[in-house]
C-alpha cells in the first residue's frame, strides 16, 4: 500500500488576520474590564477602611470621655461623702456615665459591622479574631492600602475569575 498526503492550509480565504485582530480587541476589552474592577475595588476598600477608622477613632474618644466621667465621679463621691458636694452632682454625673456607655455599645456594634463589610473586600475571612490595640489600625487589623489591594486582587474569587479571563 502506498500512501498519499495532503496538506491544506488551515487559513482559508486569509481570514487569520481578521480572526487575530478580533481576538487582540476582545483581550482590550477584557483588559480594560479588569483595570475597571480594580479601580472600584480600590475605591471601595478606600472608603471602607475610612469607615472603620473613623468608627473605631469615634469608640476611643467615647472610651476617653467615660473614663474621664468614671474619674470626675470618684472625686465628687469623695466631696459629697465629706458633704462639700450635693448628692445631686453625683448622680447626674452617673446618668451621663450610663449613658456614655450605651453610645459606646452602639459605636462598637457599628464597628464590627463596618469590619465585617471591609474584610471580604480585602479577601480576609470576616471571622478572623480582631484583639483590641493600642492603636486604631493595629486594633482594626486594617492593612495598608499597598498591601490591601494586592490581597484582594490575589484572593478575591470574583478578581481572580476576571484575571483569568483576561489571559484567556
Amino acid at each position: 500500500g502506498q500512501m498519499i498526503g495532503l496538506s491544506w492550509p488551515l487559513d482559508l480565504g486569509g481570514r487569520k488576520g481578521a480572526r487575530v485582530s478580533v481576538a487582540e480587541r476582545e483581550l482590550a476589552v477584557k483588559q480594560t474590564q479588569v483595570a475597571d474592577r480594580e479601580r472600584r475595588l480600590a475605591a471601595d476598600i478606600r472608603m471602607k477602611a475610612g469607615e472603620v477608622l473613623a468608627a473605631a477613632r469615634n469608640l476611643k474618644v467615647t472610651d476617653d470621655l467615660i473614663a474621664a466621667n468614671r474619674e470626675t465621679q470618684r472625686l465628687i463621691s469623695r466631696r459629697v461623702a465629706e458633704g462639700a458636694a450635693p448628692a445631686l452632682d453625683e448622680q447626674l454625673l452617673l446618668v451621663e456615665i450610663v449613658r456614655l456607655e450605651a453610645q459606646r455599645a452602639g459605636q462598637a456594634g457599628r464597628l464590627e459591622s463596618l469590619r465585617l463589610q471591609l474584610m471580604p473586600l480585602i479577601g480576609l475571612s470576616p471571622a478572623l479574631p480582631v484583639g483590641i490595640a493600642d492603636t486604631i489600625e493595629r486594633a482594626m487589623a486594617v492593612p495598608p492600602q499597598d498591601d490591601a489591594i494586592p490581597r484582594a486582587l490575589e484572593r478575591r474569587p470574583d478578581l481572580r475569575m476576571a484575571r483569568l479571563e483576561e489571559s484567556l
